[in-house]
């Protein structure tokens, strides 16, 4: 504010000032991001201002607009110059944002998740729609019969007052009309029976499959994030519960980005599911094998100590290395295949976040020292089956 009450009491400018200001906030705009842009431009132009006021500028003889136009462009040249070393020298020192691929699978599986959910709610309404047309009608059918059966004891008494052969003929057809009524209802509703209960079976196993695919992973059929997380956090409260060991192995296929570009997504996605075939085959039943996203996996090891989910670790690493896997349109071998490994065991009062990142930490350990290894952080060797 001071410097605006200066500017507007004292300071006239002539148009190589305003020119010469502009330029300058032009060289800031280019050297730092607009959010801290306009308070440093503000202190910037205080000290600009002091220095304007102490300098002594030549005065421009007549006619001399070929030198005013000179010194302006010469200027404009150093400022700008100036500010663009500067930017560029900002931003090398400011390392470009790394991808986080956990969140981002974190997210991938969000969307996932609530594209299912969706798909699960609108089965349910469906069902609940044609289940609601079916109490409808059969509620229809109650009152029809019910006012048959009114209709029924009406002709009862008629015929028990009758005392013609027109009479009891008229109340004949009465009976048969209703009766021919009641045929039809009942066949209608037996047809509407049918029909719900056909729809209703073809329900319940789109909603038996949509429930199914919230759980398991469609490429590899191995079980997706969102079982991932509500196995470990039962098996974790059961492993605190029961004071048992529990392990937690993180993986992931090596160089993976390369596979894909070298031969292209189809084998890419044929690797990945050799790969959790493999990791199927070696598991117990009562561990869980999950894509965790991308070409990552995990496998929860219930009663399981470090030392034994290493050695089984090691056991699918060393398979994988031996595997075989031709690409998809040459059918040529791709080359060996190797993969991570990193091992986290449970500690007293953990939760399930804490110890799926430290394994997470140790895979991206076994990353850090080449490759194709496995690094757990503690050992022990007893296994509980």
């Amino acid at each position: 504010m001071m410097l605006l009450k200066r500017i507007a009491g004292t300071w006239n400018p002539t148009s190589f000032d305003l020119v010469f200001a502009f330029l300058f906030g032009l060289a800031c705009a280019h050297v730092m991001p607009i959010g801290g842009m306009l308070a440093r431009i503000g202190e910037a132009m205080g000290r600009f201002v002091t220095a304007m006021d102490a300098v002594a500028w030549p005065q421009l003889p007549a006619g001399g607009g070929m030198a005013a136009g000179a010194l302006l462009g010469l200027a404009a040249l150093v400022v700008v110059a100036v500010g663009l070393v500067l930017r560029a020298r900002y931003g090398a020192a400011r390392p470009l944002a790394r991808r986080d691929a956990p969140a981002e699978a974190a997210r991938e599986a969000v969307r996932e998740t609530d594209e299912q959910a969706q798909m699960i709610a609108r089965i349910n309404a469906q069902l609940e729609a044609q289940l609601a047309a079916l109490l409808s009608f059969v509620s229809r059918y109650i009152k029809q019969s019910d006012a048959a059966s009114a209709s029924w004891s009406d002709a009862q008494s008629q015929l028990k007052a009758a005392t013609s052969v027109e009479q009891i003929r008229s109340v004949v057809q009465i009976l048969v009309a209703q009766h021919e009524a009641e045929q039809r209802n009942a066949r209608e509703l037996r047809n509407r029976l049918e029909e719900a209960h056909a729809r209703s079976e073809e329900m319940r196993e789109r909603l038996a499959e949509a429930e199914t695919a919230a759980r398991v992973d469609a490429l590899t059929g191995v079980a997706n994030r969102r079982l991932l997380e509500t196995f470990l956090d039962e098996t974790v409260a059961k492993s605190h519960s029961e004071a048992s060991p529990l392990c937690v192995m993180m993986t992931d296929i090596d160089h993976f980005k390369k596979i894909n570009d070298t031969f292209g997504h189809q084998t890419g996605d044929t690797v990945i599911r050799r790969f959790a075939d493999l990791l199927s085959r070696n598991a117990r039943a009562t561990d869980l094998v999950a894509r965790y996203g991308g070409e990552e996996f995990a496998i929860v090891f219930p009663r399981t100590a470090s030392g034994n989910a290493f050695q089984m670790a090691e056991g699918i690493r060393s398979q994988l290395q031996e595997t075989e896997i031709h690409d998809v349109e040459s059918g040529r071998p791709i080359g060996e295949v190797t993969a991570s490994f990193g091992i986290a065991e449970i500690h007293e009062g953990e939760t399930s976040t804490s110890l799926i990142r430290r394994a997470d930490r140790k895979l991206y350990e076994s990353k850090r020292k080449g490759r194709n290894r496995t690094e757990v952080e503690t050992v022990s060797c007893e296994r509980t089956d």
